[in-house]
């Protein structure tokens, strides 16, 4: 506003259109220059037609400061869909949703030059987090999709040994197989370190959500992009319950694998299970009652138990369930216990 003098001084202007609200003192000196220079104005209007295409001017109430009086412009030029916020603040644009049925905007020119307090961060905060989930869904699948190829690569190798990988005696495994175990728990570690960002995520995105359930009812215009953002994240949290209950699955796995080498293995087998046990357990794959599980009653007991600083001691009846037997001990518990 404080250059308009200038422009009309320095360029032809046929019309001048002003805000809705009183005038104030630079409005009133530039109608004096108006009025001599016999250019039209006008204030508060609705609509102006240029050719065949036409100007929208949101107009909702008079507001006790000029940014928010600020005239708001909505303009659908060849289906592309614009709307220029003025200098107007985060209450002009919470009334225009409630006045107005604004469908999708293609380009949006914010308030007050971008201003923290001229758009709603909701508003913002949701493209954002769209982006981000549809990231997240990229780096999963890619992720998931690399873990099912080194399990499937395992379990064919596995298959290869199976006459010589477990014996009452010796434990004879072939480095190439070895090698391939390990990058199945790389892959699976990859996606554990991808868990908490993707948990993070969820409830932010879902504490978002439901932020929104009041504004859904009143705000057509981010209706379809929250239910977008509600169903991606729904997806999301079921892809990441559904990959945990698979890496959980491996683990399990490799804890009875490493639990057979211990049992089994010739002592330079299972001193290298001892350092790749340890590893995983700094590392965090591994819980402490990972480690008891996998080395009570073994040779390695001692070593693996003060490593992880567990006291020795025992049920009355302590069924592993990384044995074999672990179910038919506990079955047949159970059953004891009902006949008693």
């Amino acid at each position: 506003m404080g250059e308009a003098i200038n422009l009309i001084e320095n360029y032809k202007v046929d019309n001048v259109i002003f805000n809705c609200g009183e005038f104030n003192n630079l409005e009133k000196n530039l109608i004096k220059i108006l009025n001599k220079k016999k250019i039209r104005y006008y204030s508060c209007i609705n609509e102006l037609n240029i050719n065949n295409y036409k100007l929208q001017f949101l107009n909702t109430k008079i507001y006790n400061n000029e940014n928010d009086n600020s005239s708001v412009i909505y303009l659908n030029y060849n289906n592309y869909k614009f709307l220029f916020m003025g200098d107007a603040g985060v209450d002009k644009e919470k009334d225009i949703l409630e006045k107005y049925n604004v469908s999708k905007i293609d380009v949006l020119k914010s308030g007050h030059h971008g201003s923290k307090t001229s758009s709603d961060k909701k508003h913002i905060n949701i493209k954002e987090l769209k982006k981000i989930t549809r990231n997240l869904n990229i780096d999963l699948n890619n992720k998931t999709q690399r873990l099912s190829e080194s399990v499937k690569d395992l379990q064919d190798k596995m298959k290869s040994n199976k006459n010589v990988l477990f014996d009452k005696e010796y434990v004879k495994i072939k480095k190439d197989t070895f090698d391939t175990m390990n990058k199945v728990i790389d892959d699976a570690t990859n996606i554990m370190n991808l868990q908490p960002k993707l948990e993070k995520v969820y409830k932010e995105v879902d504490c978002y959500t439901k932020s929104y359930q009041s504004l859904k009812r009143e705000n057509t215009l981010y209706e379809n992009e929250i239910k977008i953002l509600e169903f991606n994240n729904n997806k999301l949290n079921k892809k990441n319950t559904e990959l945990t209950n698979k890496i959980n699955s491996i683990l399990k796995a490799i804890k009875k694998f490493f639990r057979k080498l211990l049992q089994f293995g010739s002592e330079i087998i299972k001193e290298a299970t001892v350092d790749e046990i340890k590893g995983y357990f700094d590392n965090k794959i591994f819980k402490k009652k990972d480690v008891v599980d996998i080395s009570i009653d073994t040779t390695k007991e001692d070593e693996l138990f003060d490593y992880v600083g567990q006291e020795r001691y025992y049920e009355t009846s302590y069924y592993n369930e990384l044995d074999d037997d672990y179910e038919y001990n506990k079955n047949k518990d159970n059953d004891m216990g009902m006949s008693l």
